[in-house]
């Protein structure tokens, strides 16, 4: 009755690091229009966040461009799959 929802893992892995990293671009409703997401300024849509380091994305992606791909390639899945009616609408939209 008392449990909190949170809970945390270590990343471990390359891979949920980049997977991690996707999840945190893709959360808003809107990625590259909501006012509040780093997303746009790490991508260089607007001005970055001053407390947003791009160093990580770079290790992780080797470039922003190699990162936005690797969002872009959850975004067309998740198109495909809307769809054709195997997934339920993101919140927010």
């Amino acid at each position: 009755m008392f449990d909190s929802p949170f809970s945390r893992k270590p990343i471990e892995h390359e891979a949920q690091a980049r997977q991690l990293a996707r999840y945190i671009a893709l959360n808003p409703p809107d990625p590259e229009g909501w006012p509040y997401a780093g997303y746009p300024g790490l991508i260089g849509m607007r001005p970055a966040y001053s407390f947003v380091d791009p160093r990580p994305i770079f290790e992780l992606f080797g470039s922003i461009d190699c990162f936005r791909d690797f969002v872009d390639e959850q975004r067309v899945t998740e198109d495909v799959q809307l769809g054709s009616g195997f997934a339920g609408n993101r919140v927010g939209q």
